[in-house]
């Protein structure tokens, strides 16, 4: 998060295919406003998808909505939040999304990346990479061991007391 000036942020994840009976991902997203958690969900997602980016690209779009929601909200309290960093640990999904690289095989998911295109296009949001131990949304998106179950928490400015 170095590097931005505000103090809203993003953080989306999805765990591919997850779900052996049907094979649909779980996804997650959080968004935090000066280091504290006010916006997050998970939830399995709607599509089948044919990788981890693609399963990305969904979950970066719905991420997409929700921070576009959040400026709006942001207004009316006198916040100017664009652009809002939103972090992922997929490095592929960042290049596809950020170059105009659209291709027949992802044609089930154009919507998707139409929206979240666009949104970078029109200098809303920005993705940039996040090592997945450093990612908060990694504990909505699959279960983890204590460690990192722990450490996520912590990420959230979650603690024991």
């Amino acid at each position: 998060m170095e590097g931005y000036t505000h103090h809203l942020a993003g953080f989306t994840d999805t765990d591919f295919a997850s779900d052996t009976n049907d094979r649909k991902s779980t996804m997650g997203w959080v968004f935090t406003f000066n280091g504290s958690p006010i916006s997050w969900a998970s939830k399995k997602q709607g599509l089948i998808t044919h990788s981890s980016m693609e399963a990305e690209l969904v979950a970066e779009s719905i991420t997409s909505a929700e921070g576009i929601w959040l400026i709006r909200l942001g207004k009316d309290f006198r916040h100017d939040f664009i652009p809002i960093p939103v972090f992922t640990d997929n490095q592929s999904f960042i290049s596809f999304s950020t170059n105009d690289t659209m291709s027949t095989r992802t044609k089930h998911v154009d919507t998707h990346y139409h929206y979240t295109h666009n949104q970078i296009t029109a200098g809303t949001i920005i993705l940039d990479y996040i090592l997945t131990i450093k990612n908060p949304a990694n504990i909505l998106t699959k279960a983890l061991p204590t460690r990192k179950h722990v450490n996520s928490l912590s990420l959230l400015g979650i603690h024991h007391v």
